[in-house]
């Protein structure tokens, strides 16, 4: 089962960074409270400190028609705009999500 995703980046616990989006697969659709493991080892070495690998599902939203649901997963807060950007990059890489920067 195909679904949206969509997180925000922070460079400090204040400053919001940007905002990611994609679509991943999924054998079973995630509900509110469940995790979902992004394992890429290049992901892990950016930001171990503040990056578990797993995010959580904060709400769902189903759209009208059965033609989709989007899962808000949980915010990542890092440490500087650097490893904003390369968590960012990371995940525009590994599974081809996009980035908006603010």
């Amino acid at each position: 089962m195909k679904a949206k995703i969509d997180f925000s980046v922070f460079s400090s616990e204040v400053k919001a960074f940007g905002n990611i989006v994609g679509e991943i697969e999924l054998s079973v659709l995630a509900g509110v409270g469940d995790y979902l493991t992004f394992d890429d080892g290049q992901l892990m070495q950016i930001s171990p400190k503040f990056f578990s690998g797993s995010l959580a599902v904060e709400s769902r939203r189903f759209e009208v028609g059965g033609k989709g649901c989007s899962l808000m997963l949980q915010d990542i807060i890092v440490d500087g705009e650097d490893e904003a950007e390369a968590l960012m990059a990371g995940f525009e890489r590994a599974y081809g999500f996009k980035g908006y920067r603010y």
